[in-house]
């Protein structure tokens, strides 16, 4: 999955349309929910991208650190937020958190949980949890179910039981991406862990936008 976004970065926020007066109405809402959440927080974004989302907290957060696995991406985040002195872009496995040494008060992500194999789920949670910091938030944002940017099949694996889009670019190359879309049980499951309070847990869904927002917050 890694080759397939190295691909798209090129045209990423095109294909998203990120940056059109529609697609800004769109996510007024959710932008305006993860800027209050990230006002005057040490942040981090997993799996930044282009740097769409972390140029809109970037302003508001006391701190943003935006990691992503993939160098392509992070090389346009970088150009995207060099006017922000308080940011800094990794290239980071979002597996590997707890190696930043290092604990946020916030943490968010957009469009990533869904790409999240479903053995992997409770590993990620746990690298989550070793980088907040206690009484902090983890803000997940993701699409509704749905299609991706250039599907054009769709199955389930019938071992691991992931949902595998077979994306096509407009050079023409195919490749199959995990697309796993979970349910509000789903997600408060994924956080039953000694890291967090399940009982914070907060789950909205945005029809203008097509996207929920879970929240939940770290044990205090």
């Amino acid at each position: 999955m890694r080759d397939y976004y190295a691909k798209r970065a090129p045209i990423y926020n095109e294909s998203m349309r990120y940056g059109t007066e529609a697609r800004d109405i769109e996510l007024v809402s959710v932008v305006e929910s993860l800027v209050a959440s990230c006002k005057g927080q040490e942040v981090l974004e997993v799996a930044c991208g282009p740097g769409f989302w972390s140029a809109k907290v970037a302003s508001h957060a006391r701190s943003l650190t935006a990691v992503d696995a993939t160098p392509e991406m992070t090389a346009l985040a970088r150009d995207a937020l060099n006017q922000f002195s308080n940011v800094d872009v990794l290239d980071w496995d979002a597996y590997q958190l707890s190696r930043l040494n290092r604990k946020f008060s916030v943490i968010f992500m957009v469009d990533w949980w869904s790409h999240v194999p479903r053995a992997q789920v409770s590993p990620f949670v746990y690298e989550l949890g070793e980088v907040l910091k206690p009484a902090g938030k983890v803000i997940v944002i993701d699409g509704w179910a749905g299609t991706g940017y250039g599907t054009i099949s769709t199955q389930v694996d019938p071992q691991t039981l992931d949902t595998i889009q077979m994306r096509k670019l407009p050079n023409g190359q195919i490749y199959p991406v995990v697309k796993n879309t979970p349910t509000e049980h789903e997600l408060r499951d994924a956080f039953r862990s000694p890291s967090f309070d399940s009982d914070s847990t907060h789950y909205v869904s945005d029809a203008a936008s097509k996207r929920w927002i879970f929240e939940v917050s770290a044990q205090k």
